[in-house]
């Protein structure tokens, strides 16, 4: 191992402990497979709490397809890793981060190393994970970093394979013992309360189908009554895996 090696095994580390440290929840949002919208949801969601007076952040670890930025119009250059330590304000509480850049898949879990070490995030109350579908090395290396993670979040459809695919989702969560904080329904099938009975996880809400696909993304009634639901169930009491 050479020096600069070991210097990085400590130093990184350390940086990664020192973000987290001062952010109090930090959540993972998974689904089982694309095309579901999570994206948009969890814009939709930390939006809502930005509006209700949480700092929030959001890091797109989607390594192949980092579309926050993309979603939100706001411009992505490719950085060094070094400049991702200021990440974008988009409004007074919610800021985001993402590195969008071409990438080979050996390097995705040294990517996500370095997210995590060099955006210094400041204090926040919520950062969410927005991760690839499915389940990949994005994921394991989240959870080795952050193996305090607050919780996850599960976006599905109401399509009949949503059950399935939620089902991964949920058996990934128990193996790395991380606490499921419940499943929200995008694009308005009124299923998503029968798929969180049938994997045995929170119901937080639906989301309806909307025009227009990703523009004009904005805060509705039922995104902020998914917000209140979420930060009232992070405030009032612990959560314990499920």
């Amino acid at each position: 191992m050479t020096p600069k090696n070991l210097e990085n095994q400590v130093a990184l580390p350390k940086a990664i402990r020192q973000h987290m440290d001062a952010i109090q929840r930090k959540i993972l949002v998974m689904s089982g497979k694309k095309g579901v919208g999570k994206t948009t949801v969890i814009i939709e969601l930390a939006q809502a709490l930005a509006s209700m007076g949480s700092d929030t952040g959001i890091l797109d670890a989607d390594l192949s397809d980092p579309s926050v930025a993309k979603i939100l119009q706001e411009e992505t250059p490719f950085p060094c890793m070094e400049q991702t330590n200021n990440p974008r304000k988009i409004s007074f509480h919610l800021r985001i981060a993402d590195f969008n850049a071409p990438l080979e898949d050996h390097a995705r879990s040294v990517v996500i190393t370095d997210l995590l070490a060099y955006t210094d995030w400041g204090a926040l109350d919520y950062l969410f994970i927005d991760t690839p579908p499915g389940v990949k090395e994005e994921h394991l290396a989240i959870c080795q970093n952050i193996p305090e993670l607050t919780g996850a979040i599960i976006v599905a459809t109401g399509q009949a394979s949503s059950i399935l695919d939620t089902i991964r989702s949920v058996v990934f969560c128990r193996k790395m013992g991380i606490a499921i904080l419940g499943l929200i329904e995008n694009m308005g099938a009124q299923k998503g309360a029968y798929i969180a009975r049938k994997t045995e996880i929170p119901f937080l809400g639906s989301l309806p189908l909307k025009e227009g696909g990703h523009e004009g993304i904005k805060i509705d009634q039922t995104v902020s009554t998914i917000a209140q639901k979420l930060e009232e169930s992070m405030t009032c009491s612990s959560v314990s895996e499920r």
